[in-house]
């Protein structure tokens, strides 16, 4: 059921008629932020399923292999004593595992810049399927945020 605010059966004065109108325009404008912030919401959740499971099973896998190298040590003990030793062969697998992962940073890194040059050349050359790969990029931009929110929210508070 419709209402009209111009509608003659109602006796509202002109600044009652522009205060309900004002108050239904917020409520709209408020509707839309909720709208959005359910959909940013939706998507962190999405996220967080896809991720979720595999970021367990890497946390498993990391205490497994600081287990396997240090067996008789509890990795949850806050005061962790190791021998020198101990700690030479940690600082060698932590150096390992960085080196490993700042490798593979920079294969990204390298694939990125491949696809900017892509997209730069079809840009020049006035091909439609340039706005896809820019929609791509702010595609994977958008996922690269949520996972780094996901991860910080996961692991950060942990870490103190």
């Amino acid at each position: 059921m419709q209402y009209s605010l111009d509608d003659s059966k109602n006796d509202f004065i002109n600044e009652e008629k522009e205060t309900i109108k004002n108050n239904i325009m917020k409520l709209k404008m408020e509707i839309k932020t909720l709208e959005k912030n359910f959909e940013t919401e939706k998507e962190d959740l999405l996220l967080f399923n896809k991720y979720n499971g595999q970021i367990m099973n890497i946390r498993k896998q990391f205490s497994e292999e600081l287990q396997s190298l240090f067996p008789h040590v509890r990795l949850d003990d806050k005061n962790l004593k190791l021998t020198d030793a101990e700690f030479k062969v940690f600082v060698d697998y932590i150096t390992q595992k960085i080196m490993f992962y700042q490798n593979e940073l920079f294969k990204q890194e390298i694939i990125g810049e491949e696809q900017v040059n892509d997209v730069v050349h079809a840009l020049k050359n006035g091909k439609s399927e340039a706005i896809d790969k820019i929609l791509g990029f702010q595609v994977e931009k958008n996922r690269r945020r949520h996972m780094n929110n996901f991860i910080n929210e996961s692991f950060g508070s942990k870490a103190n």
